[in-house]
C-alpha cells in the first residue's frame, strides 16, 4: 500500500511539474502585439503620456494616455511630434497617479466621466501616414485594459470591441516611455487628434 501511495504521489508531482513548466513557457512565449480582424500587429514601442490632472470635472484623476506603435513610427519625446507610417493603438486613460498607470482593470466609459480606472476613448490607426494624415481608423465602444506593474515593467492585456462589433486583443510586457506633456499644447501631428 505504501509503495502504491508513493508511486501515485510521484506521478502527481511529475504531472504538476510539467503543468507548471508549460504555463511558464506559454507566458514567456506571448508576443508584444495586438490583433484585429485577422491581422496581428507587432508592438515596437509603448508610450505613456501625462496630460496632467483632470480639472474640468469634479473628479480626482490624471489623464495618462497609453499608446502602442508598430515599427515605422518615430515619436519625438521632447516635442510630442510623431512621424512615419505604421499602425498605432491609442487609449485616453484615467488613473490616480500622474506618473504611472496604477495596476487594475480599466473599463471603457461611454459617459466620459474621467473617473480613475476608466478610459473613454480607444482608437486603432492602421497603416497611418503622418505626413499625409491618411490611414484606416477603427473606433472602439467597449472593453477592458488590465494593467499589472512590477517596478517599472508593465504587463498589459487588452480586450476591445469595435463599432463594427469586431474584437481586438492585445498583450504587452515591458517598459513604457514616459512623456510629460502637461506644459505642452497639443500639436496637429500628435496622437491626440486621432480623436474625432
Amino acid at each position: 500500500m505504501k509503495k502504491f501511495n508513493l508511486r501515485l504521489l510521484t506521478i502527481m508531482l511529475a504531472v504538476f511539474s510539467v503543468t507548471l513548466l508549460s504555463c511558464d513557457d506559454e507566458e514567456s512565449s506571448k508576443d508584444n502585439s495586438f490583433s484585429y480582424n485577422g491581422t496581428t500587429y507587432k508592438i515596437a514601442a509603448g508610450f505613456l503620456e501625462n496630460y496632467g490632472a483632470v480639472i474640468e470635472k469634479s473628479v480626482s484623476s490624471y489623464n495618462l494616455d497609453l499608446t502602442f506603435a508598430t515599427s515605422g513610427i518615430t515619436y519625438n519625446t521632447e516635442t510630442g511630434d510623431i512621424s512615419g507610417i505604421g499602425s498605432m493603438l491609442y487609449f485616453e486613460m484615467f488613473t490616480t497617479s500622474g506618473t504611472q498607470l496604477v495596476p487594475g482593470t480599466y473599463s471603457f466609459d461611454l459617459y466620459e466621466t474621467t473617473n480613475a480606472g476608466t478610459f473613454d476613448y480607444a482608437e486603432l490607426a492602421i497603416n497611418y501616414n503622418f505626413a499625409t494624415e491618411t490611414g484606416t481608423y477603427v473606433d472602439f465602444v467597449a472593453g477592458t485594459v488590465v494593467v499589472k506593474l512590477t517596478e517599472t515593467t508593465y504587463e498589459i492585456t487588452i480586450n476591445l470591441t469595435s463599432t463594427e462589433n469586431k474584437v481586438l486583443t492585445g498583450y504587452f510586457k515591458g517598459t513604457l516611455t514616459y512623456v510629460d506633456l502637461t506644459e505642452m499644447p497639443v500639436k496637429s501631428n500628435h496622437i491626440k487628434p486621432f480623436k474625432r
